[in-house]
């Protein structure tokens, strides 16, 4: 007998997540069996270009590749289909890949206190404690802001929920989410936010054929055919019936949706519970609702009616003639015909306006797919009135436009043609359909959806704006949401459960555009205009010269955030402690400055982040160092003289330090909020781990930019481009001529005035545009024109903002990717921290970080020029000098071929023999020694470290030609008489050899 295997690297036909971004099969077919359109050949192709680095197999990306793929983070995987100028697209057959789930049942729970699924969407118990014991915060607090895995970032908040509501949610354990593994929870701790819940799995893992709430939004049966017994159509198609449910709710399925699922589900909370849309119907709508019956209780006897899921026993009469309030169990009309279900769709369509259908308010007891008593949910009379005429209206099919009717007999007559001019004669009063055609009452800053119609103009009677405030204070009269419906009682007018002007939606306010003290000290937002409407003046113009109020002995300067006037621009600011911001304004009666109209922030915790690279603003709680030694107090005795008295100014909560005030701050316009830790007479100080607050930055991104010629980040301080031109067309002037002093913004004052450039090479940066300082947003450059002596350079942000993992340069000061372990793969030290090793490098060399530095930066980075390129300290190593170079290659050239040997970035074919006996210019390949041994990279310190011996780190003129990581050829980089030579890679004894290397003839 013969077993086959398929071969190893024939892709799978499945996928492992549910977006199945990671598919790389061959199924290039929709799930309606139209073919795919190759990728590249699509009209959309610029916007596959876009996702290009996305496709998981990017370089088989060719003319005929139409396989299904998912670039964009869709629900699926799909592709084009169809020709033309507008292809559609549908998703793909893909199922989930099989795996194996060890899973402990050892107790016997029962839904819904237990999941049935791993990542256990479906749970809707109790449990209201994290894994670790902490409590769960509620849903409806929000207390923090919207989750990263809330899959479509249009709807609301509360719309990710089962059944979309948080009241039902409070604060037990869920996962409305898409990445997370299972059920979860928001906690109190603001530095993890969230935690998992220790759900268990349920003892039977077949799920119950019942809904536990009305709308069912947690089912996770396998029913698949409706009310009327028609199949379900499978939720990734698009034929019959093409729809954007996936797309638009993939987060509040309550299970994973693969190619197989058919089954029926309420993903957007329709009233009565699971439904789907069905295959080879005619219905205008073409779905329906699912035969998905409330659970009964463990001892609960069968019951008809229920109100608010509690058994009623009706009475078998009516109170008034419409008898809307009627709950009894009729179920024949009164010529004798047997009543349809009202959740059926079969075999009258029935009404597709009136709200029955979707409302569950409209019946005055509860729906269930059986349902089938006399009632009365729009409130029709039994004599033939305009109401009962404009029903049939409704009901029409095809659609009726308008109608007539007479009152004097009832007469009804519908107009089904949208284009019949409408006369009123013979007694007849026309109406047309009930339009809205006046924009829906709205209140400021809320966000709304829409229900019955698609928001555009006309509105249709019954259709409805929802309106929610998903702010932290949410409406100002409480109420959890607004609506206004199209009224069909009366043309053009909107019935709204609130008054414009009245109820508000009070804006956020967030860090850093408010301010979080009264005196807003630490505010550093963009307001530039007092509360009368004054323009700010220019800080470090000094239009007033120094104010009374600043302290006498500190420079004017010294009294701003980061000790710097000038990056404060004409923003309202702080800076001598008044009530609250202000600036100077333009004498007007003598009035030199005004207050500005800051608001107070939402939450005035303050942000355990920075939002400049020295955090001069930073007021949080962070009171331990980097390396976690706590802080000492800044009033400490030992320190008063020292710090207190000089740095007063420059603390942003200078009113609040008092003798336990330990929390890092920076008051000296170091490179980051820093304390002084330990004890005696001289502490030392260190770096605090503060972090960057979080931005959204709109960047256009030009396809076909590509680095070096464009930025990767806001500051563009990595750009090494040649663009030599300002926004406003001047032409830059050499920075080696220094035709102005010395910039403001460079950092360190005892540093030469080359050394703030990236690789200290006055010449590599001619007159281009660079960002070598601290504080300007983005490139610039020096100009000719004396009265501004420097502008701003127009330099495009790159069509891929990946920086690349390799050096432009031999010494790579430009390198900005994200390596962060050395050559030998030791860990690398955060630039921030003092241990193990204690340095200076971001205090010497802040200005000429090719990036700027926050507390998780550990990345490698070539600050203060070392000869062979970007390097790191490094963590747990018994170097002596604690620190190695990183493995970042030199780029390849522009033609992509890749070069052993390049002197001064020019490849060139050495020959294989030295001229003389010390061979100090040979360039060979040569990489084992006379006795075999194969040979060490230079650049890396593992087996062996020489350089205490050999100091030949540093200088790059000690070797021929250009170095980078993996370069293990015999050198003589410090001219031993008996020539070349190399460090023994195998660790053993020599720890370095002599190269066998013939002299030329």
């Amino acid at each position: 007998m013969i077993f086959c295997a398929s071969f190893p690297t024939d892709p799978p036909e499945c996928k492992v997540t549910q977006q199945g971004g990671e598919y790389i099969g061959r199924k290039n077919v929709t799930y309606s069996g139209f073919p795919c359109q190759p990728w590249r050949e699509s009209k959309e192709s610029k916007a596959v270009e876009n996702h290009l680095p996305v496709f998981p197999d990017v370089d088989k990306i060719d003319e005929i590749h139409n396989f299904c793929r998912n670039p964009d983070g869709d629900a699926a995987p799909w592709c084009f289909n169809g020709k033309g100028e507008d292809p559609e697209y549908e998703y793909c057959d893909v199922p989930f890949c099989e795996t194996r789930e060890t899973r402990n049942e050892a107790e016997k729970k029962e839904y819904p206190e237990c999941r049935l699924s791993e990542k256990g969407k479906e749970y809707v118990g109790t449990k209201d404690v994290t894994e670790t014991g902490m409590l769960c915060v509620e849903w409806s607090s929000r207390a923090f802001p919207r989750p990263w895995d809330f899959f479509n970032e249009n709807i609301a908040y509360s719309e990710h929920f089962l059944n979309k509501d948080l009241k039902l949610h409070k604060n037990y354990c869920r996962n409305p989410g898409l990445h997370r593994e299972r059920p979860w929870c928001f906690v109190s701790d603001v530095n993890i936010q969230w935690e998992y819940c220790d759900i268990p799995f349920c003892h039977d893992p077949n799920p119950p054929e019942c809904k536990l709430t009305g709308k069912g939004g947690e089912y996770v049966g396998r029913r698949n055919v409706t009310i009327s017994g028609f199949a379900c159509q499978h939720w990734l198609a698009k034929h019959p019936t093409e729809h954007e449910d996936v797309a638009e709710h993939l987060s509040t399925f309550s299970d994973e949706v693969d190619g197989s699922h058919n089954f029926c589900r309420n993903p957007d909370f329709s009233g009565h519970g699971p439904w789907c849309y069905t295959l080879g119907t005619d219905f205008r709508k073409n779905w329906e609702y699912c035969d998905v019956p409330l659970c009964a209780g463990k001892e609960e006897k069968p019951c008809d009616i229920r109100v608010s899921g509690k058994c009623i026993v009706p009475v078998e009469c009516k109170t008034d003639t419409q008898g809307k309030d009627y709950m009894g169990k009729i179920n024949i009309t009164k010529s004798g015909l047997p009543c349809q279900p009202w959740m059926s769709r079969t075999p009258n369509y029935g009404p597709t306006k009136l709200e029955y259908y979707t409302d569950a308010s409209a019946l005055p007891d509860d729906i269930y797919p059986s349902h089938n008593f006399c009632r009365n949910p729009e409130g029709d009379p039994d004599e033939p009135t305009l109401g009962v005429c404009g029903i049939k209206c409704v009901m029409q099919t095809p659609p009726c436009y308008a109608f007539n009717f007479r009152e004097s007999d009832g007469s009804c007559q519908l107009v089904i043609n949208g284009r019949s001019g409408l006369v009123e004669a013979n007694g007849f009063g026309s109406f047309v359909q009930e339009l809205c055609l006046t924009e829906h009452p709205n209140i400021k800053n809320a966000i709304a959806t829409f229900e019955k119609w698609n928001g555009e103009y006309p509105a249709p009677a019954g259709g409805k704006v929802i309106l929610r405030c998903e702010t932290a204070k949410g409406f100002s009269d409480g109420s959890s949401l607004h609506m206004a419906t199209c009224s069909s009682a009366s043309l053009d007018t909107w019935c709204s459960t609130f008054q414009e002007n009245e109820v508000h939606c009070e804006q956020d306010h967030k860090y850093p555009e408010c301010k979080l003290t009264k005196k807003g000290r630490e505010y550093i937002g963009r307001v530039n205009k007092t509360e009368s409407g004054k323009e700010c003046l220019r800080w470090d113009s000094q239009p007033n010269g120094k104010p009374d109020d600043f302290f006498p002995n500190v420079t004017y300067d010294g009294h701003f955030t980061n000790l710097d006037a000038w990056s404060h621009k004409n923003y309202c600011r702080n800076p001598s402690g008044k009530e609250r911001p202000w600036c100077f304004v333009s004498h007007q009666m003598g009035v030199q400055w005004e207050y500005c109209d800051i608001p107070m922030c939402t939450d005035t915790n303050p942000p355990e982040c920075k939002v400049t690279q020295q955090g001069g603003e930073y007021i949080g709680k962070k009171n331990v160092t980097h390396s976690g030694i706590p802080c000492l107090p800044w009033r400490n005795l030992k320190l008063e003289n020292k710090i207190i008295e000089r740095y007063l100014p420059g603390l942003p909560d200078v009113d609040e330090i008092d003798e336990i005030h330990n929390f890092c701050r920076n008051p000296n316009g170091d490179a980051a909020p820093w304390c002084f830790e330990g004890g005696g007479e001289n502490p030392e100080y260190e770096y605090c781990d503060i972090p960057f607050c979080k931005t959204q930055e709109v960047r256009i991104r030009l396809e076909g930019i590509v680095y070096p010629e464009c930025r990767l980040t806001e500051k563009g301080k990595e750009y090494v481009g040649t663009q030599n031109a300002t926004e406003t067309g001047k032409l830059c002037i050499d920075w080696a001529s220094q035709p102005f002093p010395t910039p403001w913004d460079f950092f360190n004052e005892n540093i030469a005035y080359s050394e703030h450039f990236l690789n200290k090479e006055m010449k590599l940066h001619k007159n281009y545009c660079r960002n070598p300082g601290l504080h300007r947003e983005r490139p610039w450059c020096f100009v000719s024109d004396v009265d501004i002596q420097w502008e701003y350079c127009d330099i495009p942000f790159c069509h891929d903002p990946n920086p690349p993992e390799c050096k432009l340069t031999g010494k790579g000061g430009e390198y900005v990717g994200r390596r962060n372990v050395t050559i030998s793969g030791f860990a690398c030290q955060h630039w921030l921290a003092k241990h193990p090793t204690e340095h200076e490098d971001v205090a010497e060399h802040l200005s000429t970080f090719s990036d700027e530095v926050d507390g998780s930066h550990n990345f490698c980075r070539n600050p203060d020029f070392s000869g062979h390129g970007p390097w790191c300290y490094t963590l747990g190593t018994n170097f002596r000098k604690n620190w190695e170079y990183c493995d970042v290659p030199l780029c390849p050239r522009s033609d992509g071929r890749q070069c052993d040997i390049r002197v001064s970035g020019k490849c060139i074919v050495p020959v294989e023999c030295k001229t003389d006996t010390q061979g100090k210019d040979y360039m060979g390949k040569m990489n084992t020694t006379e006795s075999g041994l194969p040979c060490q990279p230079w650049m890396t310190r593992t087996p062996n470290d020489l350089t205490d011996i050999r100091d030949f780190d540093y200088d790059e003129s000690a070797f021929p030609g250009d170095m980078y990581p993996s370069h293990n050829f015999c050198r003589n980089p410090d001219g031993d008489l008996f020539g070349p030579w190399c460090q023994n890679a195998a660790g053993t004894e020599p720890s370095y050899d002599y190269c066998d290397i013939p002299i030329c003839l």
